[in-house]
Order: C-alpha cells, then structure tokens, then sequence
C-alpha cells in the first residue's frame, strides 16, 4: 500500500526521528493507516480489526489527526458524543433516584418487621 502522510500532525512526528528507530517507525505506520482510515480508503476485513485496536490504543493522535484532516466531521462526531453523554448522565440520574425510591420501601419494610436502621 502506498502511504502519502498528508497531515502536519503526523509529520511533526516523524521530524527528527531516524529511520533506524524501529519502534517509532512502527508507531509512525499505525498512525498512517490511522489517517488512511479517515481519508476512507478501503482496508480488507482483517484490517479494519486492526485499526479499531490502533483507534483505542493511539486515541489521542487518532482525534489530533482527525481534527486536522476533517474538523467539520470531527465537530459533527464531537457534539453527537456529547449528546450522548448528557443522555447517559440523565439516565444515571433517572436510575439513581429510582434506587433510592427502592431504598426507601426497603428501609420501611425494614423498620416495619423490627429491624433496626
């Protein structure tokens, strides 16, 4: 596969660094197929396993490199997560005053038989 490396992200990575560092340039590579990956090229089933663990294991550069080469989807993704984040946060709420609730009923069955708080 033929990588051309578009984002100055990645290239400020690769700055100063030789060659000869082979787990730089591995990690180099990763963060290559990261941004092929947001440029939508194809990749085989196979791959696609891979990057999703290089997507969880590199996040940071992942959302560095994605901002840079789409920052409208990026803000899209961005304000979707949020959204998402605030759901969840009223459903936890929602879930907590409900055990309460329960809490309570327990706490008066409780007393109730002669237990004690």
């Amino acid at each position: 596969m033929k990588h051309e490396v578009k984002s100055e992200y990645i290239k400020n990575k690769i700055k100063n660094h030789s060659f000869k560092d082979v787990l730089h340039r591995y990690y180099i590579e990763r963060l290559i197929y990261l941004e092929d990956y947001i440029m939508n090229k194809p990749f085989k089933p196979e791959r696609n396993v891979l990057v999703d663990n290089w997507k969880a294991k590199y996040s940071d550069d992942y959302k560095e490199i994605f901002k840079e080469l789409k920052p409208e989807e990026y803000k899209k993704n961005t304000k979707e997560i949020l959204k998402e984040i605030s759901e969840k946060i009223l459903e936890h709420k929602k879930e907590e005053k409900e055990w309460e609730q329960e809490e309570e009923e327990l706490k008066k069955v409780w007393l109730s038989v002669g237990g004690v708080e």
